[in-house]
């Protein structure tokens, strides 16, 4: 990994639920730049059910004027 490309001491990891079943990495990369440089994605299917699943690695100041719109995103955030 590039040295600029590694996470700054203030990033976090946050796993994120109910997203639409046809959202994928570049989608949720898109979304979460808005709040933070964008690190790593995975997005899990679950095999049985089809419902989707992400982590999210980005650069996000807790307490920041965004956490609200994230919040409020319709999304299940869990920081990991």
């Amino acid at each position: 990994m590039d040295p600029q490309d590694q996470p700054d001491p203030d990033y976090i990891k946050m796993f994120v639920g109910q997203i639409p079943r046809t959202m994928d990495e570049e989608e949720l990369k898109i979304m979460f730049s808005e709040y933070g440089r964008v690190h790593q994605i995975n997005v899990l299917r679950d095999k049985h059910t089809g419902q989707s699943k992400a982590e999210v690695e980005f650069e996000h100041k807790p307490g920041s004027r965004d956490e609200n719109t994230l919040t409020n995103s319709g999304l299940n955030l869990v920081q990991a």
